[in-house]
């Protein structure tokens, strides 16, 4: 038996269900990043990101909507091994039952078209997550390949909106700015759903030193990215590459910030060896080679679920 055999993973963001969409694939089986057949031993709660191309963003409410149906009908149909949840009580059941819990997130503000009233709509949906920005500028605020801007004021609103709700506030993709932002205005703990450590690769998707500590000292968390170029500035790059991260996150703010955001079908390449979503199960022997039982379990789910019993 191996010693991380029983340590299933929160994995905070993937884009299955919008790539099964385009590619008229299903959940239950197939050949892309992340499906149910292999997520089974592996995985205990997923998040499925609803995330939009920029030709959808004139239509971006209702094909949001779209891809939210879509999502539904594919939980419908393998309910018996996954199951969509709107509160952490939902996890809890779902873990004692071994069923798959799956968390429905938005990434990118886009898709509530500068309206709390449909930010609202979208929580009635069950959205439990969002976003702020994808790699754009939106009513929100601006993406960290796009400048560095101050939230709107419609963006501070949305903050604390999502605060009131019960909704996490997903800094990934935001500007430096936007993040600092969310620092002062959020009185609820945030998360950086998919973002690597900067000083490890220098890349403005990745957080600063500083921001991970500011994230630390607020009892926030960020998932550890799988997209090569978030990963290492080498051409290729392998499980290494990805422990270098822990290692340094965990030298400078702890253990108790990490968790995982692996970003599958979203990224285009991923490290050597960790290809889809079974593979996970490798980082976690890692970490738990290096770290032991209480560190592996904490970034394994316990610091997202953290997230989930302060929030959800």
């Amino acid at each position: 038996m191996k010693m991380t055999e029983n340590i299933k993973i929160t994995d905070m963001h993937c884009d299955t269900i919008v790539k099964c969409k385009r590619e008229n694939q299903n959940l239950f089986k197939n050949n892309i990043h992340i499906d149910l057949e292999r997520m089974k031993n592996t995985v205990s709660t997923e998040t499925f990101a609803i995330w939009l191309e920029k030709e959808y963003y004139s239509d971006a409410y209702n094909e949001t909507c779209r891809c939210i149906d879509f999502y539904n009908a594919e939980i419908n149909k393998n309910s018996n091994i996954i199951s969509h949840v709107n509160t952490y009580n939902d996890i809890i059941k779902n873990r004692k039952n071994n069923i798959i819990s799956s968390i429905l997130s938005i990434e990118g503000g886009e898709a509530i078209e500068g309206s709390l009233e449909k930010l609202e709509d979208f929580y009635e949906k069950g959205v439990r997550l969002m976003t702020l920005t994808w790699n754009y500028k939106n009513h929100i605020g601006c993406g960290a390949f796009y400048g560095d801007e101050n939230l709107t004021d419609f963006g501070k609103n949305v903050v604390k909106h999502m605060n009131k709700k019960g909704m996490i506030v997903d800094v990934s993709h935001l500007c430096d700015k936007g993040f600092y932002d969310v620092l002062r205005i959020s009185d609820k703990p945030f998360i950086a759903s998919h973002s690597n450590s900067r000083t490890i690769c220098n890349s403005k998707r990745n957080l600063t030193d500083e921001q991970i500590i500011e994230l630390k000292n607020i009892g926030g968390v960020m998932g550890i990215n799988l997209y090569s170029n978030f990963v290492s500035e080498k051409e290729h790059c392998n499980i290494d590459d990805v422990m270098r991260h822990i290692d340094h996150i965990i030298n400078i703010a702890g253990d108790d910030i990490i968790g995982f955001g692996c970003d599958y079908d979203g990224i285009e390449s991923a490290p050597e060896g960790l290809l889809e979503v079974s593979c996970i199960s490798k980082i976690v022997t890692e970490i738990y080679k290096r770290y032991g039982k209480e560190t592996a379990e904490k970034i394994a789910f316990k610091n997202f679920d953290r997230i989930f019993s302060q929030i959800l």
